[in-house]
């Protein structure tokens, strides 16, 4: 057990590393290329993020654990969109830019496609074939394109024309970041799913709570610093891209690897993951303040869901 928390805790500092030297490399990036921070944050920052949940889900994948599977991207989600957007909001609140808004809604409706799609699949033919892999790619790629010509995830930073920022540096933090971002949950997962053993936890609660918490860290570290960086619209365009790109690229590249079976618990997350949808909905367009005790309530939910699902 002593082993298994130092290895968690290496993990930890691994992970704080790697998303202070990802975090300087995508601003970085956004005054170079003249993007703004938040489209920068919803692919780079949040490709890199879900790095973990991918690597994660193509091993579980390969042992024929689908619950695991999808206990980790549907978890994962709610981990994200709960708690670390509930402690984003506690600890950086802010209020947001009528351009920043509008960017969330619409990539929150970007999500909730996602979701819907995948939810259309999982009730009724309740299985995730290579077609249903191949169509989700494609979903992303345009996703990304839409938002990208309307220039709606965040106006706020356009970028700085007289900038001095070094490409290559820019892209070495960026590298940096994300190899480390890696290597820290990693070894952070492994601490987690001994943690899980030694609790006797079976596969898909496993995969909800401890490998979904496991690999959601690099979201979790990498929004925190952000916004305490002042980057509050690159932490949260990191957590809605995230969860998109758990949905269509995750699961989209586990079904190459043969059709994923979803079970009730499954069924059962992704009903969750449509109420996190209306939550995130809600609280977007009734506040236009990142607030404490909005983040409190997310927090909350998380935490009650962690509850019931053990």
């Amino acid at each position: 057990m002593t082993l298994t928390i130092l290895l968690t805790l290496a993990g930890l500092i691994l992970l704080l590393f790697g998303a202070d030297s990802l975090i300087k490399g995508a601003v970085s990036l956004s005054k170079i290329w003249k993007l703004p921070e938040a489209f920068i944050g919803f692919t780079l920052v949040a490709l890199g993020t879900s790095l973990p949940e991918l690597f994660t889900s193509i091993m579980a994948r390969l042992s024929e654990a689908d619950d695991a599977v999808l206990g980790n991207v549907l978890g994962s989600n709610l981990f994200n969109g709960f708690f670390v957007l509930g402690l984003t909001c506690f600890l950086s609140p802010r209020i947001l830019p009528i351009s920043e808004k509008k960017g969330s809604l619409l990539s929150l409706g970007a999500f909730g496609l996602a979701l819907a799609y995948f939810s259309a699949a999982a009730f009724t033919i309740q299985k995730l074939n290579v077609l249903w892999g191949v169509f989700s790619i494609l979903l992303l790629i345009g996703t990304i394109l839409f938002l990208f010509k309307q220039n709606a995830i965040d106006t706020e930073d356009t970028g700085d024309e007289n900038s001095q920022e070094s490409m290559p540096k820019a892209l070495l933090f960026s590298l940096l970041g994300i190899t480390f971002t890696i290597l820290g949950s990693k070894v952070f997962l492994q601490g987690s799913l001994d943690l899980g053993e030694f609790f006797g936890m079976d596969a898909s609660a496993t995969g909800a709570l401890i490998l979904a918490i496991g690999t959601g860290f690099p979201e979790l570290m990498t929004s925190i610093i952000a916004s305490i960086k002042g980057h509050q619209s690159l932490a949260l365009s990191n957590i809605l891209g995230s969860n998109i790109i758990n949905l269509l690229a995750v699961l989209g590249i586990s079904t190459f690897l043969g059709d994923l079976a979803v079970s009730k618990a499954a069924q059962t997350d992704s009903l969750y993951n449509i109420l996190l949808a209306i939550c995130m909905l809600l609280f977007f367009t009734n506040s236009s303040k990142l607030i404490r005790f909005s983040g409190l309530g997310f927090v909350f939910f998380y935490f009650l869901y962690f509850y019931i699902r053990i």
